[in-house]
Order: C-alpha cells, then structure tokens, then sequence
C-alpha cells in the first residue's frame, strides 16, 4: 500500500513581541500583549506560497501554501491603558516594521504587509485594544519546524 499524501511540510508558526511604549507628552503608555500573532500550523508545497493573518484573526493563503488545523491563527492583541491627559485630545501614531524575519535554527521566513487596528477597549474609557496582523512568505518546501521571532511595535501620542 503506498502513501498518496503530497509531499509539503509543515510550519508552525508563532510571533512574538517586542513592544515599545513611547510618548512625546509626560504621562507614560503602557501596553502589555494579550495574544500572540500566530499563523497557526502551515503546510508548504512545491513553490512558494504566503499566509495572511488579518487584524480580526482570519486567516488566508496563497500560493502553494496550506492552512492545517492544528494551532490555531490569531492577529497579535495589546491591551494599551490611555494615560488620563490624552483621552480625547490625543493623536496617536502606532508605528510597526516594514518586514520581519522569523526562524527556527538557520532556517528563515520573512512577514511583512503588518496592518494594524486600534479600537476602545469595552467601555473602559482608560484602554485601548491594538490588533496586528501580517502576511507571512512561506518558501518552497519550508523546512518543518517552529518558527519564532520579534519585531518592534511603537506607540506614540502628542
């Protein structure tokens, strides 16, 4: 009996943050992760192929690229507490990377394509929600593994 499984591999993939608060005024932000960016469990084909995390956690492929149904797809959440001064008078900048790089031993993928959303967190008028997403390349015939990484993510108020 022979295996008539395709031949791809699978990547499991989670990202994880490294968050600067910064402000131009004198009360301090503070962001804390609620949820990693995780573009959950990858099968790669024969060509390359890509995998998007959307800010509201929906996940899409392209390409030879294949959504598996072990771990679970999430866009990145931060809970971001307002500072009292800046509640309805502030503008806020979020500034995120152009790419990042994500890899497991010498073995490396690239994100980029982040996209941000930034909503009032419930009714709690000192708290935000910030959700990121981004599209993660995934080569061809991607090495099987976890991949891991960081990439920065600024808060800025005036």
């Amino acid at each position: 009996m022979s295996d008539s499984r395709p031949a791809s591999r699978i990547a499991t993939v989670v990202l994880l943050f490294a968050a600067t608060a910064g402000a131009a005024a004198e009360s301090p932000i503070a962001a804390s992760a609620a949820v990693s960016l995780s573009f959950g469990q990858v099968f790669s084909g024969a060509l390359p192929g890509s995998v998007r995390v959307s800010v509201t956690g929906f996940r899409s492929t392209a390409g030879s690229t294949y959504a598996g149904n072990g771990l679970g797809a999430s866009a990145a959440r931060f809970r971001v507490n307002v500072p009292a001064s800046t509640r309805d008078s502030a503008v806020w900048s979020v500034m995120l990377p152009v790419s990042a790089t994500i890899s497991s031993g010498s073995t490396e993928m690239t994100i980029d394509g982040f996209e941000y959303n930034w909503v009032a967190a419930g009714g709690d008028p000192e708290s935000r929600t910030l959700t990121v997403g981004a599209t993660l390349h995934v080569g061809a015939r991607q090495p099987s593994s976890e991949y891991a990484g960081s990439f920065p993510l600024t808060l800025v108020y005036d």
